[in-house]
């Protein structure tokens, strides 16, 4: 049986659901031994769990989640400090692939594939190194490597006050609903980090940017990520004073994909993740930002499948 909570409609939680295309997905708290996690699983066969990155939520996987779900069941998640899980729930890496662990246990699952996304990625790569007879393959989208993280000093001065992050999401946030009062263009709020072409698709392709701006509000609706955001800052911060993490110890397939050119976690990071995990392939699209993972989301979702399939096979 699994133990869920559901949390009604409230001024402190509104209604944690998302439509995509004319469906509806819908979160719920999942207990776990060590604490909460906010889970949306959608569609049936082999579990695929989603690790976002910072700023967000399980909503970030819900475009890949829905090019999945006849083939898989996808498992989304909030992680530690964003939507409605808490941050006792893990605040490092090793605590948060832990999180992952009791949460497939949860969920009557033995064994998983996992995808990380941009700061979700060390995560997803920490339970492929310390649950190596739980995880299926590991998929590395767009992630970081913690020890080439170059953390600037806005960021460095995020971690140090509370007051500081909330000011610094309420002035991001301010800026995001100016332009949600033009919702068919709330992705130009990313557009210095975007390909050229990447806006000229979006402008072509109305339904893609739709979803998009729809995923965009999401992150400023609802409860504020303002603690996940800076636990996620503090952790890069310290990882730099801490050893690296031996990727080379990944035992599990790995599929690693990467944008460039890419101004959020430069390509270097992919490269680097492939020259050092044993099983890996890299594949690198031309002229994608960091936001691929919605902007190419037909040619991503089809690659990731074809890597999913060929573990069927092994």
């Amino acid at each position: 049986m699994i133990a869920v909570k559901t949390i009604p409609s409230s001024k402190i939680a509104p209604d944690y659901s998302i439509v995509i295309e004319g469906v509806t997905y819908k979160s719920v708290l999942v207990k776990t031994r060590i604490g909460d996690i906010e889970t949306a699983i959608v569609g049936e066969g082999s579990p695929l769990i989603v690790v976002h990155g910072i700023v967000g939520g399980w909503w970030q996987g819900v475009s890949l989640a829905a090019k999945l779900k006849n083939n898989y069941r996808v498992i989304l998640i909030s992680r530690p400090g964003y939507g409605r899980t808490p941050i006792t729930s893990g605040r490092t890496t090793d605590e948060q692939a832990h999180l992952f662990r009791e949460l497939i246990e949860s969920l009557q699952i033995y064994k998983t594939h996992i995808l990380g996304f941009s700061g979700g990625g060390p995560s997803a790569l920490a339970f492929a190194l310390n649950y190596k007879e739980q995880c299926k393959s590991l998929i590395l989208a767009v992630a970081a490597a913690p020890h080439l993280y170059k953390p600037s000093f806005p960021i460095w001065l995020i971690t140090k006050s509370s007051f500081i992050v909330k000011k610094y999401i309420k002035w991001d946030k301010k800026k995001m609903l100016k332009k949600l009062d033009k919702f068919d263009s709330a992705y130009l709020h990313f557009e210095k980090e975007m390909n050229p072409n990447e806006l000229i698709f979006l402008e072509k392709n109305p339904d893609i940017a739709k979803n998009i701006n729809i995923l965009i509000k999401n992150n400023f609706d609802g409860v504020t990520t303002e603690i996940g955001l800076k636990n996620d800052f503090e952790q890069s911060i310290k990882s730099k004073n801490q050893p690296r993490v031996l990727a080379e110890d990944v035992k599990v397939p790995t599929f690693i994909f990467h944008g460039t050119p890419d101004v959020t976690v430069p390509t270097e990071h992919a490269v680097y993740y492939a020259s050092i995990i044993p099983d890996s392939e890299l594949k690198i699209y031309q002229g994608a930002s960091h936001l691929l993972m919605w902007t190419h989301i037909d040619v991503i979702s089809q690659d990731i499948s074809d890597f999913l399939k060929k573990q069927k096979v092994k």
